[in-house]
């Protein structure tokens, strides 16, 4: 079975570097200070990251884990943008660690987080990627086993959260039984020769919610933002969310952005629906209307 997983791995490496998976380089086209530094709104407290090493395939990955200053409710992995690393998505942890969750920040080996001799460019990181995924997790099941768990991702981070709830499965064999559903920031796009086939999506078995704009879009590897939306229109239905802000852009995770006052408490209402299982949160998510900043679609 490992010589399987092996070999697809390797096999999809090959194809994505054949096929154009420099797409992802696009998230790296956003300065990490920019994605991570906006705040819309006090959060109670900054995070303070315990730094935790674990074995990711063959190498030590370095883990961030930001605890709430109260009683926690919930784990999320939260994984960085191409590029990126976990302080450059500080403000997303604070306000996540605010509402009671326990926050799980792998730095990928395309993070400037990691030293220069392990680092690789956003194609060398994709098997790599999905090997964190699985630490993590595994990390999680052990060290918080009475917590529900979810993921949360920013661009190559959202493809990665995602494989957890089932995308391009079985081929990765990357799901994650435990994660409930995942929060996808913008994405990758689709990766042609890789993820372009319905396929890629038809595993996908947890609920998901989308957030990009109509102004999402990197440069030549993201040109349309309407890419985007095979993230939320592909998969089969079921519980699947879509937040479509007006002129929002690729840094809208930061928080600066028109219409992030109006996303964040859907996004906290969906984890708490989907990953805590709270009535109160699943009638408010249910009510929750499009506005004109903000459209929101269901499936």
């Amino acid at each position: 079975m490992a010589s399987l997983q092996m070999t697809n791995i390797l096999r999809i490496k090959s194809l994505a570097a054949i096929a154009g998976l420099g797409i992802l380089a696009g998230c790296a086209a956003i300065p990490a200070a920019e994605v991570g530094s906006a705040q819309t709104a006090p959060v109670q407290a900054p995070a303070v990251a315990e730094i935790v090493r674990l074995s990711s395939g063959d190498r030590t990955l370095e883990l961030s884990v930001y605890r709430p200053g109260q009683e926690a409710v919930g784990v999320l992995l939260l994984s960085h943008g191409g590029g990126n690393s976990p302080e450059g998505m500080r403000s997303l942890t604070d306000r996540l660690t605010d509402e009671g969750f326990v926050v799980l920040a792998p730095a990928h080996t395309d993070s400037p987080a990691v030293p220069e001799e392990e680092r690789t460019d956003v194609i060398g990181a994709f098997p790599t990627r999905t090997a964190d995924l699985k630490a993590v997790s595994d990390y999680a099941r052990e060290t918080f086993s009475e917590l529900p768990y979810g993921g949360i991702g920013y661009s190559y981070g959202s493809l990665t959260s995602m494989i957890g709830v089932g995308v391009l499965q079985p081929m990765l064999n990357g799901a994650v039984p435990e994660m409930k559903s995942v929060v996808a920031f913008s994405t990758p796009g689709v990766i042609p020769g890789l993820m372009d086939g319905e396929a890629a999506f038809g595993s996908v078995s947890k609920p998901t919610l989308l957030i990009t704009g109509t102004a999402d879009v990197v440069g030549t590897f993201v040109p349309d933002a309407k890419q985007h939306l095979a993230y939320f229109e592909r998969p089969p239905e079921g519980g699947h969310m879509l937040l479509l802000v007006k002129d929002g852009t690729h840094r809208f995770v930061g928080g600066n952005e028109p219409g992030f006052s109006e996303v964040w408490p859907v996004v906290v209402d969906f984890l708490k629906a989907t990953v805590l299982d709270d009535a109160d949160a699943r009638a408010s998510l249910s009510a929750a209307q499009s506005t004109e900043l903000v459209e929101i679609r269901r499936r």
